[in-house]
């Protein structure tokens, strides 16, 4: 049955992406599996960082104003943590993992 093709409406000229980059590859966080210490760096200024824990709960939030920045780590037992960097309009979000 092709009833329900028949109401489709074809569109051409129209974009299905937006001509953008990647955050991910232009925030670094290193070392992953981290430590103490967890090292963000940008080319951009980045505004904040906010670090949630596997189940979505925040355990920190600071603001930052520079291309670098380092966060203790040291305090959060071993497990998987999503550390959240914004920079102006955009952010990333990075698994890191504390063994």
């Amino acid at each position: 049955d092709n009833a329900l093709a028949q109401s489709w409406t074809a569109v051409s000229g129209s974009a299905l992406s937006v001509a953008a980059f990647s955050t991910t590859e232009i925030i670094t966080m290193y070392p992953n599996p981290v430590g103490n210490v967890l090292s963000i760096s940008a080319p951009v200024e980045i505004t904040n960082v906010t670090v949630h824990d596997i189940y979505g709960k925040l355990l920190k939030k600071i603001a930052v104003s520079g291309n670098t920045t380092n966060l203790n780590m040291a305090e959060y037992p071993s497990g998987i943590y999503f550390v959240k960097v914004t920079s102006g309009d955009f952010a990333t979000t990075q698994k890191v993992v504390k063994p």
